[in-house]
């Protein structure tokens, strides 16, 4: 490991960040630019073998060539002093291993994994794997936004290190595909088996398969069924199935999919939130500057769903009809103007109470006047 305050070539080493199988990342500034750096190191133990040196170059060239704002790209690499690095920006905001160690709301983590899974549709459509996804890999800027890092270099190079699927996935077999584990090929679905492994681990805190034994958990990812989420989750159970599959054919189509999915839920918990929110709201009364203010009847709703108040949010809709999202907005209108359920019944209940006092008054008065017509009649008989 290099040392706080070393230096290469003109890479000062400020701290150690992590340490893997064949290669030590630090945060070190570039004295040339004058900014901080994530710096890659291959270990001085496998920078001698020309394979792997081969593979970290290409693997580099191959990310370098990626552009997306989601993707840590690649800044630089070469060779200094015997040693091979690569630099890529460093990001202030931690990993999400952090963040799920402080928790996550429902919200966040389906925008950071709708993020990530764009982050793989776009790598998969230029023919890079990632083959390592894991939380340490999810990275955050200062600004709260995900980038994934690390495409295919760690994984890559361990193969090359030990052609062994056992002796390779015992690193950290949580993230592993079933056919990883089995030692069989791996396509862009593989990626999303793992995609799945972190999403159920954002939501809920823990690895759908964890064991102190390796190879155990490596039978789990193999013959398991999918764990079930939360009753408070159950909403995401189908995509985490299917995510989760044990056959590659069972699994999404692409990673394009699974972020329209992601998409798709968060704009209907959206709504849901919202709601709920003018559902509490109009629990209570309205008050305006002269007090309590009327609600309009049922009869009104016809013209008053037309009126979509401009303070009404609307979620965007990728995917959806015209015609659904005005339904959805005259449903909003409906909570909001307090004519549906109890509301609507109490105000029936006050007109037919109201209908039932009108009634009675005329009987009385139709009562009065037979009274009065008998007495007159009963005057001029005499």
């Amino acid at each position: 490991m290099l040392k706080r305050g070393q230096r290469l070539g003109h890479y000062k080493i400020l701290s150690a960040i992590g340490e893997g199988s064949v290669t030590e990342v630090y945060e070190a500034e570039d004295e040339n630019l004058r900014r901080r750096v994530a710096l890659k190191v291959l270990q001085s133990a496998v920078s001698k073998d020309r394979q792997i040196v081969e593979r970290f170059a290409a693997e580099a060239r191959a990310l370098a060539a990626v552009n997306h704002q989601a993707i840590v790209p690649i800044l630089q690499y070469g060779e200094i002093d015997g040693h091979q690095y690569c630099t890529m920006p460093y990001l202030a905001g931690g990993n999400l291993r952090d963040q799920i160690r402080r928790g996550m709301g429902q919200d966040r983590v389906l925008r950071v994994m709708r993020d990530v899974a764009l982050a793989l549709s776009h790598a998969h459509g230029v023919g890079l794997l990632h083959r390592d996804l894991k939380p340490e890999n999810i990275q955050f800027s200062e600004q709260g936004d995900a980038a994934v890092s690390d495409f295919g270099l760690s994984r890559a190079l361990r193969q090359d290190l030990d052609s062994s699927a056992t002796s390779i996935s015992v690193e950290d077999p949580r993230y592993l595909s079933p056919e990883q584990a089995r030692g069989f090929p791996e396509d862009e679905r593989s990626d999303l088996y793992a995609f799945g492994v972190v999403m159920y681990e954002a939501l809920t805190g823990k690895a759908p398969f964890v064991d102190d034994d390796p190879l155990t958990v490596m039978l789990q990812h193999v013959s398991e069924p999918p764990p079930r989420l939360p009753s408070s989750l159950v909403r995401l159970q189908s995509l985490l199935d299917r995510l989760l599959a044990k056959a590659l054919e069972a699994r999404p189509r692409n990673a394009r999919e699974v972020a329209e999915e992601l998409l798709e839920l968060t704009q209907t918990g959206q709504f849901r939130a919202e709601a709920e929110h003018q559902s509490r709201i109009h629990q209570e009364p309205p008050v305006g500057p002269g007090g309590p203010v009327s609600r309009p009847v049922a009869g009104d709703l016809p013209r008053a769903a037309q009126l979509i108040p401009l303070d009404l949010e609307l979620p965007p809709t990728d995917r959806g009809t015209l015609r659904e999202s005005i339904a959805r907005a005259r449903q909003a209108v409906r909570m909001r103007l307090g004519v549906d359920g109890k509301p609507r019944r109490r105000q029936v209940a006050r007109s037919r109470k109201q209908l039932n006092i009108l009634l009675a008054g005329i009987g009385l008065l139709a009562l009065g006047i037979l009274m009065f017509v008998v007495f007159t009649y009963a005057l001029e008989a005499a």
